[in-house]
């Protein structure tokens, strides 16, 4: 799965939180993204990722 930059006005856009006052780390909820392509979702879980020509890149598997 990939993110790009996007304006906030964009209503297709994920939001990006802080993990925390003295994180450096980010979270991307992606509840919306499943629930688009049916993808079922029960439990939080956390999935490594990387910036590869600009995008913020997330390996989802099992």
């Amino acid at each position: 799965m990939g993110f790009k930059a996007a304006k906030k006005s964009d209503e297709a856009a994920y939001s990006v939180r802080s993990a925390g006052a003295r994180s450096l780390q980010g979270l991307v909820s992606g509840e919306k993204f499943c629930n688009h392509y049916g993808i079922l979702h029960e439990e939080p879980k956390s999935y490594p990722a990387s910036l590869e020509d600009g995008l913020l890149v997330i390996t989802v598997s099992d």
